[in-house]
């Protein structure tokens, strides 16, 4: 029996209690010296000896993480690439939508006015003492207003006639806009067609009546095109627009109504206006408005010019800033427009048209329209619009042309 147990058995017997001897298994101490031994748990063994233990750490899911932070840069990555890809393509298209623009004017052989002197297939003319180079960077669209509801319904001869004709030119190296308003009784040559689609020859008309003269389609706008670029002096125009009458009122309300003055005094059947009265478009209104033409009067069609004028300056400023601040504007009035149009703009020439043409637009003041004065005669049926020869090629040099200061 050790001393250890002597001691206990005596204190046993005075206290009348049961102190056994004490065990590595029962007897646990606190930790000791924490400022020491942190995270230790120390027991004493039966002869007394300390034996410090090391608590277990927590495990840290290191490899958890490490997998989940490889998943989200993963997932980073995928959609950095999706933005490059989508960005990278959207100049592409662009890129390409202005080269397709401006491919048109590659193989332009320019007629000049009268005894101008010109080189390069008149791409070079000397006019009253200024040298003028053919812009290479104008891009143009010709816009057709057509009096019908449909389009193509019609057989060839019969499919039409181009009312409105506009000549939307933009210079994509500064930005400046153009647009001239042609009259549709403009005399010029107009090729001719059967139902059948045989050429026939050319004569002298209207140049509203080429429309009739194709499918009501791709070959109108084409054969209207043809005898446009005759007009000016084989100018090239390749690219078109063509709206059908019954989308002017579907357009004009997503600007909410254009706002104007009356120019004249208007009867339809479906709207009366004052001169002088103030206006707010809408609907069969705005049709109204643009379409009126009184056929009794010789200068009814230039009449119906200078309120189409009116109504364009009023409806780009409205527009505009719908379009700059809501960029969806412009899908808007493209689903709207394609219900009531025939065009031959491809996807890359309507994204450059978006993209880069808007950035360049605040109001109607960015867009100069450019008229082509002439007389108006009688024909033996119709009214007949001869554009001053000499004039008309002025607009052509300010336009289409960059004079030359070296």
């Amino acid at each position: 029996m050790t001393q250890l147990q002597n001691n206990i058995d005596e204190t046993n017997q005075t206290t009348g209690l049961d102190v056994g001897i004490p065990t590595e298994e029962s007897i646990t101490l606190e930790p000791m010296h924490r400022h020491h031994h942190r995270r230790k748990v120390s027991k004493v063994t039966s002869n007394g000896t300390i034996i410090y233990e090391k608590r277990k750490k927590k495990k840290h899911h290191r490899k958890k993480w490490s997998k989940k932070k490889k998943i989200l840069i993963g997932i980073l990555i995928f959609l950095l690439s999706l933005i490059l890809i989508a960005a990278s393509t959207f100049f592409i298209m662009r890129y390409l939508g202005k080269k397709e623009f401006l491919n048109q004017n590659k193989n332009a052989k320019i007629r000049t006015y009268k005894d101008t002197y010109s080189y390069d297939d008149g791409r070079v003319v000397y006019y009253n003492g200024k040298k003028y180079v053919f812009n290479e960077n104008m891009v143009s669209v010709v816009f057709l207003g057509i009096d019908r509801s449909e389009l193509g319904t019609e057989e060839i001869g019969n499919a039409g006639q181009s009312d409105a004709i506009y000549i939307f030119s933009y210079d994509s190296k500064t930005g400046k806009c153009y647009v001239i308003p042609v009259s549709r009784e403009t005399m010029t040559d107009v090729r001719l067609f059967s139902s059948e689609g045989k050429e026939l020859g050319i004569e002298k008309m209207q140049l509203c009546l080429a429309y009739g003269y194709g499918n009501g389609k791709d070959t109108s706008c084409e054969n209207t095109l043809a005898s446009l670029s005759d007009i000016f002096y084989n100018i090239p125009f390749s690219t078109y627009l063509a709206l059908n009458w019954d989308g002017i009122g579907p357009l004009n309300d997503l600007s909410g109504g254009v706002t104007l003055t009356a120019l004249e005094d208007i009867s339809t059947e479906y709207s009366n206006f004052t001169k002088g009265q103030p206006l707010v478009l809408k609907g069969r209104d705005a049709w109204s408005y643009v379409k009126y033409r009184n056929i009794s009067k010789l200068e009814s069609n230039n009449d119906r010019i200078a309120r189409q004028k009116q109504y364009l300056k009023a409806y780009i400023s409205q527009m505009i800033p719908k379009a700059r601040s809501d960029f969806s504007t412009v899908s808007k009035l493209y689903n709207t427009a394609n219900q009531y149009m025939y065009t031959n703009f491809s996807y890359n020439q309507a994204i450059y048209s978006a993209s880069a043409i808007l950035p360049d637009l605040y109001s109607s003041k960015d867009v100069e329209f450019v008229s082509i004065p002439g007389k108006i005669k009688q024909g033996k049926v119709h009214a007949e619009f001869y554009p001053n020869e000499q004039k008309l090629y002025e607009a052509i040099l300010k336009v289409f042309y960059l004079e030359d200061m070296e």
